[in-house]
């Protein structure tokens, strides 16, 4: 159980103990982060699920950007960064981000993911499918992992952490025209 470390590191007795702490205690508001960081499947890669993808960057921004001259996309949870990432590589490569504002925001609970996903340094596993092109043009080589390039990473990729059981976080970053939030269904 993925919990588990966390129950005995913090020298409770069973599950329900650290329930309540994590209910009752003052000190236990701290604690979810951590507890978010556990529970958190970091499971992702880029190219993945590239149908659906595809679909949003060759049809539904080019239709945004025709009549709005924006599109502002959402990507929650982005876990460790590939899928805005997958995004941001598609849309660069129609050049989408010449023809009109494209912002994409990327999400997460976990601050552990988030700060992977920040860093935008990648293992060989990340890349399982995509494609070799790709990989010799958005990322370069840095002892023994793969770095993306800056102009996808940090000029339209904007990183933030945000609690989807939190109505306010939620509302303060929902006014977009697209949300990419099938991990949610996958994994919960």
């Amino acid at each position: 159980d993925r919990l588990a470390p966390l129950v005995v590191a913090r020298g409770f007795g069973s599950f329900l103990d650290y329930y309540y702490f994590l209910k009752y205690d003052p000190a236990g508001e701290g604690e979810w982060a951590q507890v978010l960081d556990a529970l958190s499947v970091a499971e992702t890669y880029f190219w993945r699920e590239i149908d659906q993808l595809q679909a949003i960057t060759q049809v539904i921004v080019p239709d945004l950007i025709r009549r709005k001259k924006h599109a502002r996309i959402w990507c929650v949870p982005c876990a460790t960064g590939e899928e805005p990432l997958t995004l941001a590589m598609l849309l660069d490569r129609q050049g989408l981000f010449d023809r009109g504002s494209v912002e994409i925001r990327a999400s997460d609970g976990s601050e552990a993911a988030l700060a992977r996903a920040r860093a935008g340094v990648y293992r060989e596993r990340a890349f399982r499918a995509l494609p070799q092109h790709l990989l010799d043009g958005y990322f370069t080589a840095v002892d023994g992992r793969w770095r993306i390039d800056p102009r996808v990473h940090r000029r339209v990729v904007s990183w933030d952490r945000v609690n989807l059981m939190d109505d306010d976080q939620v509302r303060r970053r929902a006014a977009v025209d697209v949300i990419l939030c099938r991990n949610v269904f996958i994994y919960f």
